[in-house]
């Protein structure tokens, strides 16, 4: 949603460089930014206090909510010198914040290089051991900063203010679109979509294994059938995955040293593409790969705790038991 509301075709120009978009999307998932208010105040920018002519609500209903710090903005002669877009609807607060310490430090008493550096600090550069963007900005001010450096900016906000970002989405609200994926992960004391997933596996693997061991002719076919039941939505559901595919990945790990962790992998790939439509298969793929060690930790802290849970293992057994999957079972090898 995020990479599509940046990148949307109603503007003249994407409001975010291609490089820098999953950075950005990172940064207001982070940050839980409402899309809604965030929408509100970018209007208000596009607009500069012009009265809007078009329906602003995307529905015809109430106009999008701006934000108070917004109103500091409007004026074109008032933003930031290169202050992306996209920031100043995000984080107007930030901004508002940044530009009053900005004035503190025009102080005659504040020497020049002092200056400077309370400024570098705020986005977190290094004077000394300064990156090759950093040299740029410190020299002549013509390097672009990076969304690392603004996200420096809005930490140093939160951790001096001590205040919560006004655009960030009210906990539990109806526009809260993170209350789902949170509060899910928090009940299943997991820390990522990565670490779920696996743990999941791992519970349906050790299921089949402790259950129906001997049903199972070799560890692929007892890796591809935890896989099928942990895609069970996708496969009975939408069909959006078929079952040769995931007993294809299982095969894919023969002579592997550490086989499950490398199904994992591969698997938590195929179901992340079902989701994530927008990004390439090499791109969900480089990412599972970057938290191996994450996934690592959840298969095993599963299979030191698992003691049978009720869903699991009704779901190992309808699979390993009812007459309709048993074209499913000839098909993994049972």
């Amino acid at each position: 949603m995020w990479r599509n509301l940046l990148d949307s075709d109603d503007l003249e120009r994407p409001l975010v460089v291609p490089d820098e978009i999953d950075d950005v999307v990172s940064l207001m998932v982070e940050s839980r930014i409402d899309p809604q208010k965030f929408t509100g105040n970018l209007h208000a920018l596009l607009r500069g206090g012009m009265p809007s002519m078009v329906d602003l609500s995307g529905a015809g209903g109430d106009p999008l909510p701006t934000t108070p710090s917004i109103s500091k903005f409007i004026s074109v002669i008032n933003r930031p010198v290169q202050a992306p877009l996209w920031l100043l609807a995000g984080f107007p607060d930030v901004l508002y914040w940044f530009n009053e310490k900005q004035r503190e430090f025009l102080d005659p008493s504040v020497y020049e290089d002092e200056r400077t550096k309370a400024t570098a600090q705020l986005f977190g550069m290094d004077l000394d051991c300064p990156t090759d963007t950093d040299k740029n900005w410190f020299e002549d001010g013509d390097g672009n900063l990076r969304t690392r450096h603004y996200r420096n900016l809005v930490s140093n906000y939160v951790r001096e203010t001590g205040k919560s970002l006004e655009v960030t989405v009210r906990e539990g609200s109806e526009n809260d679109i993170y209350f789902g994926r949170n509060s899910i992960l928090q009940m299943m004391g997991e820390e990522s979509n990565f670490t779920l997933i696996a743990a999941i596996t791992t519970k349906y693997y050790m299921e089949l294994k402790r259950t129906y061991s001997p049903s199972f002719p070799d560890e692929t076919s007892l890796l591809a059938m935890s896989g099928i039941l942990d895609a069970n939505a996708y496969i009975f559901g939408t069909q959006q995955i078929a079952p040769a595919q995931i007993i294809d990945l299982a095969r894919a790990t023969e002579g592997k040293h550490d086989r499950l962790i490398e199904f994992l992998i591969q698997f938590e790939a195929l179901l992340l593409s079902v989701g994530t439509p927008d990004l390439s298969s090499d791109e969900i793929l480089t990412a599972c790969h970057d938290q191996e060690e994450a996934i690592r930790r959840s298969i095993q802290r599963t299979m030191d705790s698992y003691n049978g849970e009720h869903k699991i293992t009704n779901d190992v057994r309808a699979v390993m038991s009812l007459p309709q999957f048993a074209q499913l079972r000839r098909a993994v090898g049972v």
